[in-house]
């Protein structure tokens, strides 16, 4: 047959738009020292999916909150307290262990 112009390059793969957007937001956040609002954003889904599942153990507070938690979820208290209350969020090590603390919860839920 007869050639009709140049072959077309290959359409490029699909990107994944929303997850390189969220990785980006979060390497800004974290180099302009915003830690503490990252935390607070999944602090803030962790509380929602609690209220929703277990108002029970979200009507508590302070240190029975933590031990509740913990003793439903099958975690260390000391690491539910940690999760909860941060210290040292500017370290990047603490910081990833708060943020998948939470997560981890958020998910046992």
């Amino acid at each position: 047959g007869q050639r009709f112009g140049p072959l077309q390059p290959a359409p490029e793969p699909r990107r994944r738009a929303l997850l390189e957007h969220v990785h980006a937001a979060g390497e800004f956040a974290w180099g302009r020292h915003r830690a503490s609002a990252l935390h607070a954003a999944v602090l803030r889904l962790f509380q929602q999916r609690l209220q929703r599942r277990a108002p029970e153990l979200y009507a508590l507070s302070g240190a029975a909150q933590e031990q509740a938690i913990a003793q439903a979820l099958k975690l260390a208290p000391s690491r539910v307290g940690e999760a909860l209350r941060p210290q040292g969020l500017q370290h990047p090590a603490s910081f990833t262990q708060s943020i998948a603390t939470l997560l981890l919860m958020r998910s046992r839920l």
